[in-house]
């Protein structure tokens, strides 16, 4: 039977550890409030400038920023402050290339945590941190409840740190990641205090 358990606790740690890198995508979008090093190539331009940014709320910043040339690439960072809100930024661009102008843009998701979702992430650990509270009560055993209680404080951390992408207001994902925080230390506190029963 112990043997039995081990097992079934590593293979939800390696499932833990994998599944992040699982969920990883190829592309990835901009995290929230972070700085964006826009990069373009073009064999026959002989500049090229950032002229514009277009904010999710549809607001529009102008700008003529000559952009760093290096063989046929140029590029330009665009400071953290730019990517505060949520939704799809484009960033416009112009290019010249002795005779013409020829103008573009490049859009990026912006995230609270870099990913485009993370629903799926969320509903597979909340699943596994069921599955281990389950057999926690169902083998009345209070280690398990305190590794189940230990997820819950890094989930808590994880939304803190990341967010939730469906809740759009930052403070309101703050306060879900505090909540399951506080609650993973409550759970974790009765299963400390179930323990001390067990010992005395």
């Amino acid at each position: 039977m112990k043997n039995k358990l081990n097992l079934l606790l590593l293979t939800l740690t390696l499932l833990i550890v994998i599944m992040p890198f699982s969920l990883a995508q190829d592309y990835l979008p901009q995290k929230q409030t972070t700085q964006f090093n826009l990069i373009i190539s073009s064999n026959n331009a002989s500049a090229c400038n950032f002229t514009y940014i277009q904010y999710p709320d549809g607001s529009i910043t102008s700008s003529q920023k000559a952009m760093t040339k290096s063989g046929t690439d140029f590029n330009y960072i665009i400071a953290a402050g730019n990517f505060t809100q949520l939704g799809s930024t484009c960033l416009g661009i112009t290019c010249y290339d002795g005779l013409t102008y020829e103008t573009g843009s490049v859009c990026r998701e912006v995230t609270p945590s870099g990913f485009t979702s993370t629903t799926t992430f969320f509903f597979i650990f909340i699943v596994i941190i069921g599955l281990v509270f389950l057999m926690g009560v169902v083998l009345k055993n209070t280690w398990i409840m305190m590794l189940g209680s230990i997820l819950v404080i890094l989930f808590g951390f994880f939304i803190i740190l990341n967010g939730v992408d469906i809740i759009k207001d930052m403070r309101t994902t703050w306060g879900i990641g505090l909540i399951v925080w506080a609650l993973g230390i409550y759970f974790m506190y009765l299963s400390v205090e179930e323990q001390l029963k067990e010992w005395d």
